[in-house]
């Protein structure tokens, strides 16, 4: 097909595919909570990622594609838990950098406070998904407890 000549072929797809996918399993190895249960192994695997969620959520997915993430879940007793399944593919033919990352701020953002009740991996995990608001009040709280002990 033409289109796949003008984007270089399929060794720049799978390229482009293993980067945008790299990229992706590696932000989401850092919220804390979901296990990606897809291979680490960019060789075993191919551009879509799957997470497992903790927790019922059935409208995880409607919530997300309100936020503009377009994925797909699937309720599953994968861990013998009541959580499920999230798809995430980033496509090598069109999709960016720019549009991983902000699909992994999304999820972060639209799980925040259910990932958090789940699992508190350590206090530094959770100041990397802290927002403005919460990073403004932990400075202030930091600034009146230094000037305290002085």
């Amino acid at each position: 097909l033409p289109l796949f000549d003008e984007a270089g072929g399929m060794t720049a797809l799978r390229a482009r595919s293993l980067e945008l996918t790299g990229r992706l399993y590696e932000l989401l190895d850092k919220l804390p909570g979901l296990t990606i249960i897809t291979p680490a192994d960019e060789n075993q695997r191919g551009t879509q990622l799957s997470v497992y969620v903790p927790g019922h959520r059935p409208d995880l997915e409607h919530q997300l594609s309100a936020a503009g993430l377009i994925v797909d879940y699937r309720q599953d007793n994968l861990l013998g838990g009541d959580g499920g399944v999230l798809r995430l593919a980033p496509a090598p033919l069109y999709a960016t950098m720019e549009e991983v990352e902000r699909a992994v701020e999304i999820l972060a953002k639209e799980l925040a406070p259910s990932i958090v009740e789940f699992k508190s991996d350590s206090y530094t995990h959770l100041r990397a998904h802290e927002t403005p608001e919460q990073l403004v009040c932990r400075l202030l709280l930091d600034k009146k407890n230094k000037d305290y002990i002085t």
